[in-house]
């Protein structure tokens, strides 16, 4: 059985979330525009130090923390990670960096079946990509109107989808985005205020499908690869300051609203919060992807049970299915089975998908690993719908006992032995390892401009340090760490 839980909307891993009232919505976008300015007045080192301190203040009260502590420092770290790379993407407005979105930014449970390409834009300027088609199941080029990370929702300004993409027979393609009439591939804004750019590539083969190739040009911009300017950098901190207070303040009230808790805010009530337990009916992800219907849980299992979900198959692009914890960031999804889509899941013999979330491994193929958490969130998309998904096609969820876990299943329901599940998830890791590998080149760029802010800055104040270990890493692969930005 589906009930329905409140009308809570989630935008699809791009770091934007509906928060549910325009008030607070508005108190958001102010807050965000009064740290900037704040921000923008002081030093650099001293305003991230101010946000970093008010940002650990934030996350100790938040009214959930006690409830899974241990992703408390791990949510800190990915709100530093991702304000640093967004601020310093953006560092140059004249050569913007299309960076990559990955476990470095893993705030608004992410999708670990898209790469994410990011880019902030002038509204009402011209751009060019250029790129080469790879062969994901599903790529889309999306403009919005509000940046993620600035306490905005953002909202649907433009999209292209493959379908409607032209590529050369060597899967070349160029694409013109902008207010300027332009033939072939064009991303033309809705809203006059388009000032982002997003790119998904979305895989539902991990071991086959790779990804493309893009490159965001400046229309009338000569030499692109100019590297941004000192006094630049220093004003990219002070950016990744504002970023930071205002996207950590958006997830944390956001979270609180989904477990129907008072944010840690004045005068902001309690909401009534999504049960416990139900599945979201699919609906269209508002201020997310066009074409895109997802689905929402919030599981909470006692000791000993483990929520089985029941799904049909669709005919469209992409489904997938997703686990993270309870500050929205999806679970390590190279070195654990934190996801499925329907291309890696077991299909039954009688057409559906039963997948099974639990803490410990149960032995089934269709395990979707929780990292010992009983606690947190799950997340279904379907994308590249032109309509509703038919009610038939909704998931259906059960909590049952681990015990009697196989009575519930198909009597031919495989046993995946300790051994089998580590081959498997050897083979994810493998295959994230690949993926950013042939995606790595903007984040050595990222941090190669980490190096190139420590050397702006005051010799007392090194940036770099603020960041986790894992800021610096192309890949997901311990080894894959560089200690330090290159000086």
């Amino acid at each position: 059985m589906i009930r329905s839980g409140p009308m809570i909307t989630i935008h699809d891993g791009d770091c934007l979330v509906c928060l549910g009232t325009l008030a607070l919505l508005v108190t958001l976008g102010v807050m965000a525009l009064a740290a900037r300015a704040a921000a923008a007045s002081a030093d650099p080192c001293v305003a991230f130090r101010e946000a970093l301190t008010a940002t650990r203040k934030l996350i100790q009260e938040a009214p959930f923390r006690d409830r899974d502590p241990s992703g408390a420092e791990l949510f800190l770290e990915t709100n530093v990670s991702a304000a640093f790379n967004d601020a310093l993407a953006a560092a140059d407005r004249d050569r913007p960096l299309l960076g990559r979105g990955d476990h470095r930014t893993n705030l608004g449970l992410p999708n670990p079946d898209n790469v994410y390409w990011l880019a902030r834009i002038e509204p009402g300027v011209d751009y060019r990509i250029v790129g080469k088609r790879g062969t994901s199941a599903d790529l889309t080029f999306q403009l919005l109107d509000g940046y993620p990370g600035t306490g905005t929702l953002g909202t649907n300004a433009g999209l292209l989808r493959s379908k409607d993409l032209a590529v050369e027979p060597d899967g070349s393609f160029e694409i013109f985005v902008g207010p300027t009439p332009h033939a072939g591939n064009r991303l033309a804004p809705i809203l006059a205020g388009a000032d982002t750019l997003v790119i998904r590539e979305t895989f539902q083969d991990w071991e086959k499908e790779r990804p493309g190739t893009y490159r965001l040009e400046r229309v009338g911009v000569e030499k692109q690869d100019v590297e941004p300017s000192a006094t630049e950098l220093r004003e990219a901190l002070v950016d990744a300051a504002s970023i930071l207070r205002a996207q950590s303040t958006v997830y944390v009230r956001f979270v609180a609203e989904l477990l129907g808790l008072k944010p840690p805010d004045p005068g902001t009530p309690a909401s009534r919060g999504l049960p416990p337990n139900f599945l979201s009916p699919p609906v269209q992800t508002k201020s997310g992807l066009p074409g895109q219907r997802s689905s929402l849980a919030h599981f909470v299992l006692e000791e000993g049970q483990v929520m089985v979900v029941t799904v049909a198959p669709s005919r469209f692009p992409y489904q997938g299915f997703e686990v993270g914890n309870l500050w929205f960031q999806t679970f390590d999804w190279a070195r654990h089975q934190s996801s499925l889509t329907t291309a890696q899941a077991r299909r039954d013999a009688d057409g559906l998908y039963r997948f099974v979330l639990s803490p410990t491994d149960p032995g089934v193929p269709n395990w979707l690993d929780t990292v010992g958490q009983r606690e947190g969130f799950a997340f279904l998309r379907w994308q590249g719908l032109d309509e509703d998904l038919p009610q038939e096609q909704w998931p259906q969820v059960e909590i049952v006992s681990l015990a009697e876990l196989r009575e519930r299943l198909p009597g031919d329901t495989p046993v995946v032995t300790p051994e089998e599940r580590k081959r498997s998830v050897a083979e994810r890791e493998r295959a994230v390892a690949r993926r950013y590998a042939e995606t790595a080149e903007p984040v050595r760029e990222i941090v190669r401009r980490i190096g190139a802010l420590d050397r702006a800055v005051a010799p007392e104040c090194q940036p770099s340090s603020f960041l986790p270990a894992f800021a610096f890493r192309t890949s997901t692969l311990d080894e894959d760490v560089d200690p330090k930005p290159p000086s």
